[in-house]
């Protein structure tokens, strides 16, 4: 009886899901957040899990050196999240979201920006010395700069976005919305990395799929420019 139930249960949310796509049509504020939190996710996702290759390919970092990046990362989008919180409710969450994302486009940007004896795209510095260790180059270091930078961002963009979905779903309509809002985090996970790899391949360099990773921030930010900060009535 239990595999049935199961099944019913697993049948009426499908059922549901589909019923609320359709009304998206009729929530089309909400639909456009939807979709512009998926693109700057997406980005942020990606800069999270590609930002530690891209140093191990700059660099030559080892696995101890990216266990203290990410670390690092993981510390200031606490922190962030934090402050997150402070901006959220002295300047609204599609303000916080915007800043957020901004920050996460100038930390991906200055990542992207460094090689291993170039910073700022255009500005030559000593490379690492091989045996001397990490981060005691310019080079690994303005990267962690722009690390913490990239961290302290990335916790206010998914805290507001969160507080952001709250306030535009209609109260009745809560549940499914921030079904809706899960399942648009998940469901496009692969694009990023997928043109990342494309992107990498095609070049042949990786700093091309960090470019992407701008493409997405980007895009995201755009798209939330014109979503209405207001609930929608039911």
């Amino acid at each position: 009886r239990t595999p049935v139930k199961a099944r019913a249960a697993i049948r009426a949310g499908l059922i549901q899901l589909k019923a609320t796509f359709l009304k998206l049509r009729s929530y089309r504020n909400i639909g456009l957040f939807l979709v512009a939190r998926m693109t700057y996710y997406d980005g942020l996702s990606a800069i999270f899990a590609f930002g530690g290759i891209y140093a191990a390919g700059t660099f030559g970092w080892g696995i101890q050196a990216l266990g203290v990046f990410g670390i690092v990362l993981s510390i200031f989008a606490a922190l962030g999240a934090f402050l997150g919180g402070w901006m959220d409710d002295r300047f609204g969450s599609k303000r916080t979201i915007l800043v957020a994302v901004a920050g996460l486009v100038l930390g991906t940007l200055a990542s992207v920006s460094i090689t291993a004896d170039t910073i700022f795209f255009f500005f030559s510095v000593l490379p690492p010395v091989p045996g001397a260790g990490p981060f005691m180059s310019v080079g690994e270091q303005v990267y962690m700069v722009a690390g913490v930078l990239i961290g302290i961002s990335g916790g206010p963009a998914q805290a507001a976005s969160r507080t952001f979905m709250a306030r535009l779903a209609p109260k009745d309509m809560m549940t499914e919305f921030f079904g809706l809002y899960a399942l648009s985090g998940k469901a496009t996970s692969f694009v990023a990395p997928f043109v990342i790899a494309l992107a990498t391949a095609a070049a042949n360099s990786q700093r091309a799929g960090l470019f992407v990773v701008v493409a997405f921030l980007l895009v995201g930010f755009l798209l939330l420019l014109p979503v209405r900060e207001e609930r929608t009535p039911a």
